[in-house]
């Protein structure tokens, strides 16, 4: 999918993870702290960067949406 900007894939990005967490998938409800977080930015990644540089760069920006929405969940 095409974004108008990073935020807005940021913005998708968060929500695409917050509904992964309510209520949280079986595979995630037996992770925690930085396990989690690294599990959901992998997947994050995975599914919003085609690009592998891309998301190498962007990993920092994806963590950061990621422990956003685990810290909301």
């Amino acid at each position: 999918m095409q974004y108008a900007n990073e935020q807005d894939r940021y913005d998708a990005i968060h929500a695409s993870t917050l509904a992964k967490l309510r209520p949280p998938r079986a595979d995630l409800a037996v992770l925690e702290g930085e396990a989690l977080v690294r599990k959901l930015t992998e997947e994050a990644l995975a599914e919003y960067y085609d690009d592998q540089i891309a998301a190498n760069h962007a990993w920092d920006y994806v963590e950061r949406q990621v422990r956003r929405a685990v810290d909301e969940a």
